[in-house]
């Protein structure tokens, strides 16, 4: 509607022209659930609109206070995130799994850190192709009764008979039928022949049941006692115009030289859990001599093997890299304020150690 010039920036109001969508802005507002800017941009028409997702939060505010805490996985953090209707800004992505339970299924063809149930760590490459999934008491799997398509294979199912399923995190958000949708980039589309109820609907995932702990971030630094000398896991450019986008939307940076604030998980020869960070400089400018340049994903991987570190994981950098000892900020962060002290960055997801 806004490209269609029916919903515009009247200055210090937004002129709608449909008086249904008028009144859903206006119960959006009443309810406290909608937050208007207006800026100073050189097209005074423009306007934009990004959906939230509800999960977004400060680590700091966790309640009990946990022992440790770092923001772990990539979210959906940009304009050009929200590429489906099932997008939100804030919406985690990639493999999460607890004590056999997956909670976010893995996406993207990237690297995983994963835990067996006698304690052993490893890096794998999860496939979301080869797990059984249930939706409605059925059972799922690629090839065999439903095709699964997801980024950065697919941006738009064919044309088709049958039912696309739309689906993120670990619950149904949409059907359609007949094809033609966008697959969500923290997400991805079952389309099947078979029936089912279009009602809000859980989502199972199995073929993590002997699976202690798993995340999914990457790319990975050191696999196996080897360093990486460049990227394992595929990331979007936003510069090739021709490449299907799926997060994060800024990668990749040069991968033996580009420095910024990073954090990873890894593990040791004897299979002891560390994790490992390097500060990076204010997002305002870099003060030479007085604090940390960051690391590039090349440097990363050799500190961390030099140290006797066996796999190392790289999870989300930059702005994002946040680190909380007993509630108490330990990792400068690079989004500053003017007067140089950290500005806490909203994340969705953080893995914590009680």
């Amino acid at each position: 509607m806004v490209r269609e010039g029916s919903i515009r920036n009247g200055g210090d109001h937004l002129e709608i022209d449909d008086p249904k969508i008028r009144s859903f802005f206006d119960e959006l507002d009443e309810r406290g659930w909608l937050c208007i800017g207006y800026g100073t941009k050189p097209d005074t028409d423009a306007v934009g609109i990004l959906t939230l997702g509800g999960d977004l939060g400060y680590l700091s505010k966790i309640d009990p206070t946990p022992a440790f805490c770092c923001n772990s996985h990539f979210f959906e953090m940009d304009l050009f995130d929200n590429d489906s209707p099932y997008d939100l800004f804030g919406v985690p992505y990639g493999l999460i799994v607890k004590d056999g339970i997956v909670s976010q299924p893995p996406l993207n063809n990237r690297e995983a850190f994963v835990v067996d149930l006698d304690g052993n760590p490893r890096i794998s490459r999860p496939e979301l192709k080869e797990m059984e999934i249930s939706i409605q008491g059925k059972l799922f799997k690629h090839g065999r009764n439903c095709e699964i398509f997801r980024r950065p294979e697919t941006r738009t199912t064919p044309v088709s008979d049958g039912l696309d399923v739309m689906v993120v995190g670990d619950e149904v958000v949409a059907f359609h039928r007949g094809g033609g949708v966008k697959v969500p980039m923290g997400g991805f589309v079952l389309h099947t022949a078979e029936e089912l109820q279009m009602v809000p609907t859980p989502v199972v995932y199995h073929g993590f049941e002997d699976c202690m702990f798993g995340i999914q971030v990457g790319s990975s630094a050191v696999k196996d006692g080897v360093v990486m000398e460049g990227f394992e896991s595929p990331f979007y450019n936003i510069y090739d115009k021709e490449a299907v986008p799926f997060p994060p939307t800024l990668y990749p940076l040069d991968y033996a030289k580009d420095r910024a604030p990073r954090m990873a998980i890894c593990s040791d020869a004897d299979g002891n859990p560390v994790i490992i960070w390097a500060e990076g400089p204010s997002k305002l400018g870099y003060r030479f001599g007085e604090e940390s340049c960051g690391a590039s994903l090349l440097e990363l991987g050799k500190y961390c093997r030099s140290i006797g570190l066996v796999n190392a994981l790289n999870m989300d950098g930059g702005g994002s890299s946040e680190i909380f000892i007993d509630g108490k900020l330990t990792m400068h962060v690079s989004d500053r304020y003017m007067d140089g002290s950290d500005a806490e960055r909203p994340v969705p997801m953080g893995l914590m150690i009680r």
